[in-house]
């Protein structure tokens, strides 16, 4: 199970009824990664983005989506939850942006395990 840290959040007005609160979330966990006939725990960061769609005043409806496994260098993902928020991303383009960082990050894991058995292995 997961850890979950509102990072930040911003409002964008829709119209004179409806604006949106979009709040972004750090997740923390690990993930097992197997290398060098070892399975070894490394740190894994995701995020969250949710909306709340606010009409007159009202909390109308929330929606949120997630990619639990982005990288394990936090400071890469509490930087790019940054990003999202000052360019006002929804939870319906998480996939769509944080997908393509997800994809060039993904040797992140492998190197942290590497430096993990490193550290073991001075011991």
């Amino acid at each position: 199970m997961y850890k979950r840290m509102e990072i930040c959040n911003c409002k964008v007005e829709a119209d004179e009824q409806t604006r949106y609160v979009f709040r972004y979330y750090l997740l923390e966990d690990t993930k097992k990664i197997f290398i060098n006939e070892s399975h070894i725990n490394v740190p894994c960061y995701g995020i969250e983005i949710s909306s709340e769609k606010i009409v007159n005043g009202s909390l109308e409806d929330i929606f949120c989506d997630s990619l639990t496994v982005v990288s394990s260098m936090k400071d890469k993902v509490v930087n790019l939850i940054e990003f999202l928020k000052d360019n006002q991303v929804s939870p319906h383009h998480i996939v769509d942006i944080v997908g393509e960082y997800a994809d060039e990050w993904v040797g992140d894991f492998e190197k942290d395990a590497r430096c993990i058995i490193e550290s073991i292995s001075a011991i």
